[in-house]
């Protein structure tokens, strides 16, 4: 409800101010703009690496996890009930070192997205405000990484603007 009233407010203000002055709005695809610049490239590489090293730290916890769940099953037989419940214990606790291993991975690799997309994001945002000024845009409006809308657009198929950005930013778009 309360998108609803900023959406309308947002749209109530854009329509008066055309009655005051000349209004020139531009849709920036920032997703778009991302997946064409180098950078981008470059931290998805990163990133893939930094995953691949937190993944093999689970897996050899994993595969430790796996071999006591194998040697206590083929010992188990011969054990006493109070060894049964200490090796269970055990087995509890390293599943649960797994868990939260699995967990912190899972934002350190949330975290460093945010740590080497932050001055890429920086550099996007500056040349929409560089074009959009440029070329006498009294509105933009953008869609964000993360797929929130910054206010309500129509349906554009038209990157021109967004290319703009591109070619202040140096990248030649195909």
């Amino acid at each position: 409800m309360m998108i609803k009233k900023t959406v309308f407010t947002l749209l109530f203000v854009i329509a008066s101010l055309t009655t005051f002055a000349q209004v020139k709005i531009a849709f920036a695809e920032v997703n778009y703009i991302l997946n064409q610049l180098p950078e981008t490239q470059t931290i998805d590489t990163q990133l893939q690496a930094f995953e691949t090293q937190l993944s093999s730290e689970i897996q050899t916890m994993s595969q430790q996890f796996q071999q006591s769940v194998q040697e206590y099953q083929s010992s188990s037989g011969t054990m006493t009930d109070e060894a049964k419940a200490t090796k269970e214990g055990e087995l509890q606790t390293l599943q649960q070192q797994i868990q939260q291993k699995q967990q912190e991975a899972q934002q350190k690799l949330q975290q460093r997205y945010a740590e080497l997309l932050g001055p890429v994001r920086d550099k996007v945002m500056n040349a929409i405000e560089t074009v959009a000024e440029a070329n006498g845009y009294t509105h933009v409006f953008a869609k964000s990484i993360s797929g929130n809308l910054i206010a309500v657009y129509p349906d554009v198929q038209d990157n021109s603007f967004s290319d703009m950005v591109l070619q202040e930013l140096g990248v030649t778009v195909e």
